[in-house]
Order: C-alpha cells, then structure tokens, then sequence
C-alpha cells in the first residue's frame, strides 16, 4: 500500500494498492522498494510460495521466486547481476554409494565466457569429505575451459550433501558458480552391496534438487522367510500429506528404479519445496517390516 503524505495538511492519501489475489500475507518482516525501470518488488516476509514478486506500473506480476520451506529472509533486494561469465557443466552431481575410506573422483568443466583469462582463487564447501584435487589458483583461458576433479571420500556411514563455491575474487569483480554434491556411505564394497541385495536400502534420489524429473532406487533382499515383499513408496509434503504413490505393490528380491515427474505422479499445482519419499516393505506374514524414509527438493 503506497500513500502520499501532507505534512501541512496532516493528511494522508491512497495512492495505490496491491494484493496477490487477497491470499498472501506475512505476519512479520518482509519490504518493498522501487526498481530502476519503474517496477516495485516486493518482499512477502515469512512467505515461502511467493517469496518475492515484482509487479509493473499496472500491478502486473513481471518476476516471481518462492523459496524452499525453512528459508528465512528478512528483505529481499534485486539488483542487475550478470553470472555468466563462469559457468559449469553440472550444477549437481550425485556419487552415489562409496565404501568408507575409499573414494571416487568425478570431474566437472568450468566454463570463461569472458574476453580476458578468470582465475579461480577460491573454492569453498563445509565438509571434508568432499574436496577438489587441483591446487589453487586454477586459470581459465579467455573463451576457454578447464576440467576440475572433485573427489568424495567419506569417513563415516551416512548421507551427505554440501555445495562446492568456485570463485574469482577481486577487489572489484565476484565471478562464482556452485555445484551441489552428495553422496551415501557404507562399510563394504559398493558393488557387493547392490549385486547381492544382502539388506534393504532406500537410495538418495538422482537429480536433487530437480524439476521436472527424478529416479529413486531401492533394494528388496533375499529373504527365506518370504520370497516376495508388499512394497510401497510414496512422497509427502513437509506437513506429511501424502503427494503421490509411486509404488504400491509385491516386489520380488532385486533392485529396482522409479521415475518421480512432477505433473505425471502428482498434481500439476505441487509447489517448489522439501518433500520426502518413504518406502515400506513388509514379508507376506507382516513380520520383519522395513520402513525407511529421505528428502528431496522441488525447485521450479
């Protein structure tokens, strides 16, 4: 809401008016501020789905973001910012499963659209478990590429995810592309673990974050109680409404893959955000259930 005041007068006028369908509001924070072209963008506060909307002179919506659930703002500014001049042939590689203290290496192509030569003199992420081979400063010719190796060596059984920064830092130029990585750990080999299905395990879904696409794989394991297994999986939002059911039936011992397809398996209105995907598989006597359950981000 935008008035002009009169400060003689003690009056205060209604210029103009906005609501985004009389259905979005925040209960703190969040901001407006005019934009150079005439435009207002509009900060929705505690709002994740709109985040932020920009609207012209005729309070039409030009720009839209929303943000995944948990993402925090306080303002949100807009400025011009041109990013590709460094640019990377992946924006997320998944590793997969990798034995402890062993370790896979997968490389990535970073991109100088620039008419100058850009060194990278920085490359920053949180865990130690994913690091780059290559030793700073790493110099991309003008119009050029290099290839970079990240490696993954986990140190523990777990899931991990982390985001690798690759940057040119001056005083007066910030160039900077990231990569998203993760990967899964175990005890024993890898390929022995898949081959011979010794134990249930619930796969990280490839890609993620994505849009519009993603492949979940899971292993059912001999059994000698029970041949056969009741399998389900499905997807829930964060408030565990369930989205979608991508598996709901009996499923021999194997490894098997399913495609997730926003629009296909789910309403075509489901939103940028977290969501998880549970598997359940349970032996015909319902005896030794298997229950197991992982995120993934939508984003649009």
């Amino acid at each position: 809401v935008e008035y002009e005041l009169d400060e003689d007068l003690l009056t205060a006028t209604l210029i103009r008016r906005f609501s985004r369908n009389q259905t979005v509001w925040s209960r703190i924070r969040g901001g407006v501020h005019g934009l150079s072209n005439g435009n207002h963008l509009i900060c929705w506060g505690e709002n994740n789905d709109p985040a932020v909307t920009e609207i012209n002179e005729d309070n039409e919506i030009v720009y839209e973001i929303s943000f995944p659930t948990g993402a925090h703002r306080y303002r949100s500014f807009r400025f011009p910012w041109k990013t590709n001049y460094l640019s990377v042939n992946k924006d997320s590689i998944n590793f997969g499963i990798v034995s402890v203290e062993d370790s896979l290496m997968l490389p990535v192509t970073l991109y100088n659209t620039r008419n100058e030569e850009s060194i990278i003199n920085e490359i920053t992420n949180k865990d130690s478990a994913f690091y780059i081979n290559e030793t700073l400063p790493i110099i991309i010719p003008p119009n050029d590429s290099v290839i970079v190796t990240i490696t993954y060596k986990p140190y523990s059984v777990e899931y991990i995810d982390d985001k690798i920064n690759f940057r040119y830092n001056t005083d007066s130029l910030l160039l900077a592309q990231q990569v998203y990585v993760e990967g899964s750990a175990i005890l024993t080999s890898a390929e022995d673990y898949i081959s011979n299905h010794k134990s249930f395990f619930l796969h990280n879904n490839y890609p993620n974050p994505f849009n519009p696409g993603t492949k979940i794989k899971f292993n059912i394991p001999q059994d000698v109680k029970s041949k056969t297994r009741d399998v389900t999986l499905k997807i829930y939002d964060v408030l565990g409404n369930e989205v979608a059911t991508l598996v709901n039936e009996e499923k021999a011992p194997g490894t098997y893959e399913v495609e997730f397809t926003i629009g296909q398996d789910s309403s075509p209105d489901i939103a940028s955000g977290i969501y998880f995907y549970s598997i359940e598989a349970i032996s015909s006597d319902g005896s030794d259930p298997f229950r197991s359950a992982k995120k993934m981000i939508i984003l649009k």
